[in-house]
């Protein structure tokens, strides 16, 4: 059973919801089928399920102002002495719908529609809906392995689906989120809604573990996103995609790979990077968000269609043929790296530089390049002798002693990366970038210049 709102001025979904199931069950009708299935009739599903409503005593105070306002509203009502539904004692009938208004606080699920509204994805509640079957057989994880999908002709058909990344175990337990998730909410607070909402104390292993759970990552991945709107909005989409990139790495620590949030922030750095020119970059992304969103979310969701859509028209890129050369092949230097200068990394992209590297992962590949062109044969005396002088201390202790074959390029490591605006070092990062420069000619510059 289902029930939207009323509209300003009127009934609650919970309510309109409650007294719908209410009468249903006094005069005995039988229950809905839409998706999951349900008992034969209301009065069935009212015994199989929870009435408590939770354990907010405010809550349960509200809960019996309505029950007793609408009985008194309803014994007023025009036919209602001959109205089976609405005869019975007026205690009794409040009793009835007090109880039905703590099941629907307790098993109903929200049932939500996903559009885009001024360029932005919002995830709207459409109807307030009742599955007793889901009601009875799935639990809550505040880091759940499954989700719920809607469609169907009427939008309230609903289906369990597996969101796990690495899937589910044999006899593993499938488990939904209520509403708290511990990507988005701290513990205590996750705590205190469900016991609230749900009458329990949640006992999942994300709750139960003994980390301290640190949210940092939300807030760099907020101002990241601010800074991606504010470049957007002046035509800067270069600088609009870096710090959406940025963003997007900063979710990563948080969500799991293959999580649905993730997938729709690719699908917004994917447009970014279409902007700025980069159509390589921006058809992988879509082509991620499509692999996760396609098998979880409805058909008409709108990132999946956009996603869908771009990968149709964006080629596909075409790997480039090396230009035959008739120089002997220069030794591959023995370092993390997989590309020789001059090559084309996957997906036929430009190779990556410094001046338009975006993460940690690209920053390392320039790095590769250096090396690479350190360990090639030199084309003249002195291009070798140029490129060892500038990796060495600029002047400080004369020609580098760079040996590529001791040298390990990786985007594993601790510190700062010097001159990279871009990647919106943390205050952390600043604060050990300006130690080390500390005795150095440019302290005192503006942070940019550093």
């Amino acid at each position: 059973a289902s029930a939207g709102s009323l509209g300003p001025g009127g009934l609650a979904p919970e309510t309109s919801l409650a007294l719908r199931l209410w009468r249903a069950e006094a005069v005995g009708e039988d229950a809905p089928r839409a998706g999951v299935g349900c008992a034969a009739s209301v009065r069935e599903v009212a015994a199989s399920l929870l009435d408590h409503g939770g354990a907010d005593p405010s809550a349960r105070l509200a809960r019996a102002a309505v029950a007793g306002a609408c009985c008194l509203v309803a014994a007023e009502l025009p036919g209602s002495a001959s109205d089976s539904g609405l005869a019975e004692d007026g205690v009794a009938a409040a009793g009835r719908l007090f109880a039905w208004l703590g099941r629907v606080r307790v098993n109903a699920v929200a049932v939500t529609v996903v559009t885009e509204r001024d360029g932005q994805m919002e995830t709207a509640k459409g109807a307030l809906a009742l599955y007793p079957s889901l009601a009875t057989s799935i639990n809550h994880d505040c880091r759940p392995n499954s989700l719920l999908r809607f469609g169907g002709t009427s939008g309230l058909e609903v289906e369990v689906l597996v969101s796990a990344a690495g899937g589910v175990a044999q006899a593993e337990e499938l488990t939904i989120s209520y509403g708290p998730l511990a990507t988005s909410m701290p513990r205590r607070e996750r705590q205190r809604v469900l016991l609230s909402q749900y009458g329990f104390q949640c006992q999942c292993s994300a709750c139960c573990g003994a980390a301290e759970e640190d949210f940092a990552w939300r807030t760099r991945a907020a101002a990241l996103d601010a800074r991606a709107q504010e470049e957007a909005s002046k035509g800067a989409w270069h600088a609009a995609a870096v710090a959406a990139s940025a963003m997007l790495a900063s979710l990563g620590e948080g969500y799991a790979q293959g999580d649905v949030e993730l997938a729709r922030e690719r699908c917004k750095l994917a447009g970014l990077l279409l902007a700025s020119g980069d159509a390589a970059r921006a058809r992988e992304e879509w082509a991620a968000a499509d692999e996760v969103l396609r098998p979880l979310v409805a058909t008409s969701d709108p990132d999946l269609e956009e996603a869908a859509e771009m990968l149709k028209r964006l080629p596909k890129p075409t790997p480039t043929p090396a230009a035959p050369s008739s120089k002997p092949k220069a030794p591959t230097p023995k370092v993390a790296s997989r590309s020789a200068v001059g090559e084309q990394p996957a997906g036929g992209a430009a190779a990556p530089h410094f001046a338009t590297a975006a993460t940690h992962g690209e920053v390392a590949r320039a790095l590769q390049r250096v090396c690479a062109a350190v360990a090639a044969p030199a084309e003249d005396g002195d291009r070798r002798a140029a490129l060892a002088s500038m990796a060495g201390a600029r002047g400080r202790g004369g020609p580098a002693q760079f040996d590529p074959a001791k040298t390990t390029v990786s985007s594993d490591f601790e510190g700062v990366v010097l001159g990279l605006e871009n990647l919106n070092l943390s205050p952390a990062e600043w604060a050990r970038l300006e130690a080390s420069l500390a005795e150095s000619d440019c302290v005192g510059q503006p942070r940019g210049e550093k």
